[in-house]
């Protein structure tokens, strides 16, 4: 495989191998053969090393095949692969408040349909009222003017 050539000047290493022995061994700088046995009898791989803010991130490396020298190094923090944390109070919340205003919207619900059920009685009512009073005054009307035509029919045949 290739020499891992750290193109990005931020990094400040000319190799991978010299990248990784400066922020991971400091203390044994010989560990970092292992990583390059492990770089060059691999053809594709996983390593957990730290990066130059000393955060823990996945290192993955793929050949393209021998004689090539074409090769794939990347790396991702290990923090941005855990699950997110979900504050479970927040959620508790959320839910109350929910639950909170179906109560109230259950109870305005229910006062509309009182007032509602008032109203109608109260239109029933005068309804009953207007039907009373029309069927009464229809029969005291009637009673006199009977009379009154009764009067007239007894006059015109005197």
């Amino acid at each position: 495989t290739g020499s891992y050539v750290i193109a990005s000047q931020s990094m400040k290493s000319e190799t991978f191998l010299d990248y990784i022995r400066g922020y991971n061994f400091s203390d044994d700088y010989n560990k970092v053969d292992e990583v390059r046995d492990q770089l060059l009898n691999t053809d594709s791989g996983i390593m957990h090393y730290k990066n130059s803010r000393g955060e823990k991130c996945l290192w993955y490396y793929s050949s393209f095949g021998d004689g090539l020298g074409l090769d794939i190094l990347g790396c991702i923090k290990e923090s941005s692969l855990e699950p997110a944390y979900v504050n479970l109070l927040l959620v508790y919340v959320i839910c109350g408040v929910l639950v909170l205003l179906m109560a109230i919207d259950g109870a305005y619900l229910m006062s509309v349909n009182r007032r509602l059920r008032e109203t109608a009685a109260l239109a029933k009512r005068a309804s009953d009222a207007k039907t009373l009073f029309l069927s009464s005054m229809s029969h005291d009307i009637r009673t006199p003017m009977n009379a009154v035509l009764g009067m007239t029919d007894i006059a015109r045949a005197a």
